[in-house]
């Protein structure tokens, strides 16, 4: 029960009025920023939303293997990061929260999340046929969207 009603509550926090757009339609600035900060990836997908009133570009990349998605305002500076990591590289903190706090669960992928100074990762499991996700700061403490 606790897993759907989390997953339920992360499915309200992200969707938002995120829609496809073509690359055409970002502004120069944040394909610039996007490029020279990640010259060899290749975009999968784009799309913008609004974010506190103003229109961000979320843009969904493959950097050889490492999945990446990066939401930049118009100006071209980056509001976040979401990078795929393997499970492994969860600190330590956070694999013993999950244990504890979730010990049914199995663990199915995970992300490091970057907004500015705060990062936080983000943990797929599933237990049985219900699956959420569960956010935590580097300390194992849980975190919200």
């Amino acid at each position: 029960m606790k897993i759907a009603l989390i997953l339920l509550a992360t499915m309200s926090l992200t969707a938002g009025d995120s829609k496809p757009i073509p690359k055409k339609d970002v502004p120069a600035q944040v394909m610039e920023a996007f490029k020279r900060a990640y010259p060899s990836a290749t975009l999968k997908a784009i799309s913008s939303e609004k974010r506190d009133g103003k229109i961000c570009y979320e843009l969904e990349s493959l950097d050889g293997k490492q999945k990446r998605d990066l939401i930049y305002a118009a100006d071209g500076s980056v509001m976040e990061i979401e990078e795929s990591i393997p499970l492994s590289a969860l600190p330590e903190p956070v694999k013993k929260a999950m244990a504890d706090q979730h010990p049914k669960a199995v663990l199915k992928s995970a992300e490091k999340l970057i907004r500015g100074t705060n990062i936080t990762f983000e943990v797929i499991a599933a237990e049985g046929k219900k699956s959420g996700e569960f956010l935590f700061d580097s300390n194992g403490h849980p975190k919200t969207k």
